[in-house]
């Protein structure tokens, strides 16, 4: 018997791989039409209309990178997290009836193609019809920003958690380049590193680095502050100062808002300081309110050095020379051994502690104007993973503590830091 001469598999056939990717990609223009309100799409749009449109689809590129700052390990990751949010986030187009979600990955390519096929010249005879029905999509795209607001906030999802100031900060650039004759959603991951300087502190040369961030397609952006906060607007001859911190602030920070990520805390530190509210405590230091997700969790103190404006330390707000510290030293006497011997200068004590399940114990806190140590939601933990410190720390109120060891809540680099000059 003769062999059958072995032939290419019509399932790996090119024409064949095409027709059904036309297929798959028409369905979901289709499901896209009906997203946006118009779900008579597939009776008004001519055959020549949807292949059209096909071979106009906006493609969306991975995630590459040409920066030789850039491991292949970090590049992996936050392409895998850009992938998954381009793929997985879905929303809704207002004004539809029955809530049909879109992929950010779909809007990118065929709400694009859509939207530039409605608003060229190409003539068709449904175009007419078309335009009139797309109405509301045309007018969102040109005028409403929400998908792109969601694409802003994917960029900064993809890359928020690798960075840090005392790393890199990356960030996805996003633009249309033309490829293969066809327009191409473009994303690519830049590096950067803070500027370094050596600045003389108390005699002893320090390292201090540029504070700002990496904004997705903006790029870095960073801080300074305004010299009149310190008094010297008019003496320097500037109006604002470029703003630094020390390492030694970031560590400090780490320890202290310990069940934060590092990323998350040096990321709020960013907003804190774009927008400062500066106070004065009762020695003259300058103190910058730290807030994260609108809560006071304590201060960094700043001072000016070789004009720039420096953040030495960071200071809990439970803290001695934090006022909500110094009030908690009046009004219930708790001095800086106090605090270090209740673990009372870090977070994760207000919140792994029943504190809050103590009314008179948290009362003196709120008092103080420690409230918001008491916002976060601790719901999802279980009673057996509550430290129990409410019932300690009312007996230990009780006892005279005029006996215990004088140790001071500050490291010794901390007391150079704070020392008034």
């Amino acid at each position: 018997m003769a062999k059958r001469k072995k032939g290419k598999s019509k399932a790996f056939s090119p024409k064949l791989q095409e027709a059904q990717h036309r297929k798959a990609y028409i369905r979901k223009l289709i499901y896209f039409a009906e997203a946006v309100g118009v779900e008579d799409f597939d009776l008004i749009a001519s055959v020549d209309t949807l292949h059209y449109l096909f071979n106009m689809r906006v493609g969306v590129s991975t995630l590459i990178t040409n920066s030789p700052e850039i491991s292949v390990a970090i590049l992996k990751d936050i392409r895998e997290v850009h992938e998954k949010f381009l793929n997985e986030f879905r929303f809704t187009f207002t004004g539809t009836a029955d809530g049909k979600v879109v992929t950010l990955r779909d809007f990118l390519s065929i709400g694009h193609a859509l939207y530039y096929f409605l608003t060229s010249d190409k003539p068709s005879f449904s175009s007419e019809i078309l335009k009139q029905r797309f109405a509301e999509y045309i007018e969102l795209m040109e005028n409403d920003p929400f998908p792109f607001t969601h694409l802003y906030e994917t960029l900064w999802q993809a890359s928020l958690a690798k960075s840090t100031l005392d790393t890199k900060m990356y960030w996805v650039n996003h633009e249309y380049k033309l490829k293969d004759l066809r327009l191409t959603n473009h994303f690519e991951l830049h590096a950067v590193r803070p500027e370094q300087k050596i600045v003389k502190i108390n005699g002893i040369f320090r390292k201090v680095l540029r504070v700002g961030w990496a904004r997705p397609i903006e790029g870095p952006e960073w801080i300074s502050i305004d010299a009149s906060h310190f008094g010297l607007a008019q003496s320097l001859g500037k109006a604002s100062l470029p703003l630094f911190i020390q390492p030694h602030a970031l560590h400090r920070m780490d320890e202290r808002l310990d069940c934060i990520d590092a990323y998350l805390q040096h990321f709020y530190l960013y907003l804190s300081l774009l927008e400062p509210k500066v106070v004065e405590n009762q020695m003259g230091l300058k103190l910058i309110e730290y807030i994260y997700q609108d809560k006071k969790l304590g201060y960094l103190l700043a001072d000016v050095v070789d004009g720039i404006v420096v953040v030495r330390t960071f200071l809990f707000i439970t803290m001695d020379r934090t006022p909500e510290g110094q009030a908690l030293q009046q009004t219930i006497g708790l001095e800086a051994v106090d605090k270090k011997y209740l673990a009372i200068d870090r977070l994760s004590t207000f919140i792994l502690s029943d504190i809050p399940n103590h009314p008179d114990i948290k009362e003196h806190f709120m008092e103080a104007g420690c409230t918001d140590l008491f916002k976060f939601d601790t719901s999802a933990l279980q009673p057996e993973h509550q430290i129990e410190l409410g019932q300690f720390i009312r007996t230990y109120l009780d006892k005279d503590r005029t006996q215990l060891p004088q140790i001071n809540e500050f490291t010794e680099e901390e007391q150079l830091q704070v020392t008034v000059a």
